[in-house]
């Protein structure tokens, strides 16, 4: 029954752990083609600058620099997301051991008590 127990918890977290992982890279890979797709239209920018006012140039390309700011900060926070996720999955896996010690501890109590009162009538059949 414990192997069961260790078993389908060792899957329970494996589960957590790929989920975790797969989120992280899909949002990842997200913001890496947004950065990506930016740089790339700013460099657009730059090269038909010849079309366009120099004003005209200088406030789009502050836009598309505010947009790539926004990029970074959308990774800052990606980051950090998987950071409290993964103190999240701590946080459980430290829960599950307290459990399990607190189940360990219930069944030795148990033992005790079954050895007490074993003692306990040896000790009244001896007399």
């Amino acid at each position: 029954a414990r192997d069961t127990e260790r078993d389908r918890q060792r899957v329970r977290e494996e589960a957590l752990r790929r989920d975790l992982e797969s989120h992280v890279a899909f949002l990842q890979d997200t913001e890496n083609k947004k950065s990506h797709d930016l740089q790339q239209e700013v460099q657009q920018l730059q090269q038909s600058s010849h079309a366009l006012s120099r004003t005209s140039l200088l406030q789009l390309q502050r836009m598309k620099e505010m947009e790539l700011e926004v990029a970074s900060k959308d990774a800052e926070l990606l980051s950090l997301l998987a950071q409290i996720q993964e103190q999240k999955q701590k946080h459980l896996q430290n829960v599950i051991t307290i459990e399990k010690a607190a189940k360990t501890a219930t069944r030795a109590t148990v033992d005790l008590e079954v050895l007490s009162a074993v003692a306990a009538i040896k000790s009244q059949m001896s007399h």
